[in-house]
């Protein structure tokens, strides 16, 4: 949506034009990175036609990731200081819990993603000003891994106790309508489903293999039908149709209906609560979001299942050889979910 960008861009001028002081940019960091690696090798799959075997395995490409980025984050305690290089794909800690007191922070990530096959790009671009009882974030982020994409204004009280942090305001968010399925809401499931897909454009063509040329199809000859969309052949025959395009057709159906319903809106209340500590034996950082109320204000705003984030930072010492790590990161927005989970023991022989 435009008008996320426009306030994106206009909020960093101004903290750029009032608070030049601040030195903006200073402690920024700039990273570009690639990374290639083979894919999964799929199990073999086979055909036979005309009493000839032919091969028709899935031949995945191989994976890649390639990201870039700008950010300034304040740094946690236990962060290294000294690294040589950041590549794009750490966690970035002190987005969930800034060690700053007032100041700006910012995050704008873009990776370009291929998957056993599958290409996707995914983006996360935000502000965050945190002044001394209240904080403003302005956020865009589009994960298309996950099909989440949206942009929202967060602005809270804040307040601190010791290790404890608590936040309490509204969000103000743009979206893509969700929990609605097109494709069910048009066409009933005992509706045949090559019907459904001539009426949604594609068509087949019935051949079959003439193998002693006579124009005629004899009994130990086959038949098929070959499928086409915009006069594009997309399967030889109707069971790989089903299998490899069917899916497919129902996915692109429900992102077409989507999009012309257009950018939905919705008002959501936001509760947050982070708490951090640490020493020389162990680091914790424990964090929660979230949205309890949501106000559809437009016919497809938000108003499902209450939207949450939570995750986990702790490493402790159990002995002097033994250390105990778990990181863990947990998002449910729009009922969408996206993780990430670590745990597990390191111990050192000495």
């Amino acid at each position: 949506m435009r008008s996320i960008y426009i306030l994106f861009v206009l909020f960093l001028s101004l903290c750029i034009n009032s608070h030049a002081q601040l030195g903006v940019f200073k402690y920024a960091t700039f990273y570009g990175g690639v990374g290639l690696n083979n894919s999964l090798n799929e199990a073999n799959t086979y055909t036979i036609q005309n009493n000839i075997l032919t091969e028709t395995s899935i031949d995945n490409k191989f994976n890649y990731r390639i990201s870039y980025g700008f950010r300034r984050l304040a740094r946690l305690n236990f962060e290294h200081k000294g690294k040589s290089y950041i590549e794009g794909t750490e966690t970035k800690w002190g987005m969930f819990r800034s060690s700053l007191l007032n100041g700006l922070e910012y995050n704008l990530s873009y990776e370009n993603v291929r998957d056993r096959g599958l290409s996707f790009s995914n983006s996360d671009n935000w502000l965050r000003y945190l002044g001394s009882f209240y904080q403003l974030k302005i956020q865009s982020t589009n994960l298309q891994g996950i099909d989440l994409k949206y942009q929202q204004i967060d602005l809270r009280l804040k307040t601190e106790f010791k290790g404890f942090r608590f936040t309490i305001g509204g969000v103000y968010r743009f979206h893509n309508a969700y929990d609605i399925n097109p494709f069910e809401r048009d066409f009933s499931t005992s509706d045949d489903f090559l019907s459904v897909a001539e009426e949604l454009g594609y068509y087949s063509e019935y051949y079959f293999i003439d193998a002693n040329n006579n124009g005629y199809l004899d009994r130990m000859e086959q038949s098929f039908y070959r499928w086409f969309y915009k006069d594009n052949v997309i399967a030889e025959n109707t069971s790989e149709f089903f299998k490899y395009q069917y899916s497919g057709i129902i996915n692109r159906y429900n992102r077409q209906q989507i999009d012309l319903l257009g950018i939905q809106q919705t008002l959501s209340a936001v509760i947050g609560f982070n708490y951090y500590n640490y020493n020389d034996t162990y680091h914790t950082l424990l964090w929660c979001n979230v949205l309890p109320y949501n106000k559809p204000l437009t016919d497809y705003g938000y108003n499902g299942a209450v939207d949450y984030e939570i995750g986990a930072l702790i490493q402790k010492d159990i002995t002097k050889n033994m250390a105990f790590y778990l990181e863990a990161v947990y998002l449910s927005y729009f009922n969408r979910e996206n993780y990430t989970i670590k745990t597990g023991l390191n111990y050192i022989i000495k």
